[in-house]
């Protein structure tokens, strides 16, 4: 009954959805994509995937975006989608439907990318978001413009959900990017630092620059930090 339920809501949703962009044909499958990244750096790109059961994680993806792109929203989108187009000559995989989290520039670029491509047919979306963040205030954009959409109707509802969840995926992603890259980092170098001890000093403080800054004292209140290897810290962090 909980499955019904569910499949229910994601096809009404759908067919709201394509009433509402005046589809022909029934929306079987979206995808939608988030580029997470802090200050410009270890970003990351989701690519996450609904159809009328609604998400179906086995499907989802995530991209590594290239250094001379992080930072670079436009530019991020536009290389995943084009990576990620090479996987559509599988029907099973090519969705019906693209939604990107951003305004008109990036829909501009996501649509020029399946413009070039031999998937025309797929139509690509974002959600804009609203005043001050606020929830229910997103929009709905094609290239036709504003997708008139109720903030209360099940289609707008599970375009958020589907952005959130994009969101959720690309930002567990880049923070675990971010731990893997603290942890090869100087402190591999310290004499006594093993797998264990990595974990608690970043798990308290965060990045390397908070380690670096730490007092000597606090240093030592890490479960395994001797005043030795508080000392070797403090030497070899630079």
């Amino acid at each position: 009954q909980n499955h019904i339920s569910k499949e229910d809501k994601y096809t009404f949703a759908f067919n709201e959805l394509k009433d509402a962009m005046g589809l022909p044909d029934n929306i079987k499958k979206i995808e939608a994509y988030d580029v997470s990244h802090i200050s410009g750096s270890h970003a990351v790109a989701s690519c996450i995937v609904f159809t009328n059961l609604g998400p179906q994680k086995k499907e989802y993806r995530l991209f590594n975006i290239p250094k001379d792109l992080s930072g670079n929203d436009v530019g991020s989108i536009e290389h995943v989608l084009e990576r990620r187009i090479k996987y559509y000559e599988n029907p099973e995989i090519c969705p019906d439907v693209i939604l990107i989290d951003g305004g008109k520039t990036q829909l501009s670029y996501s649509q020029s990318v399946i413009n070039k491509s031999a998937y025309k047919s797929i139509k690509v979306i974002s959600i804009v978001k609203g005043f001050n963040r606020v929830r229910a205030t997103e929009t709905i954009l094609s290239q036709g413009g504003i997708i008139e959409l109720d903030k209360y109707s099940k289609a707008y509802l599970v375009l958020q959900e589907m952005r959130d969840e994009s969101h959720r995926f690309a930002i567990t992603a880049q923070r675990k990017k971010k731990r893997g890259s603290i942890k090869k980092s100087q402190l591999d170098e310290i004499v006594g630092i093993g797998e264990v001890l990595k974990k608690r000093l970043i798990l308290k403080y965060q990045n390397i620059k908070n380690i670096k800054s730490a007092k000597f004292a606090d240093l030592m209140t890490v479960k395994g930090i001797n005043a030795k290897i508080a000392k070797l810290i403090k030497q070899k962090i630079k």
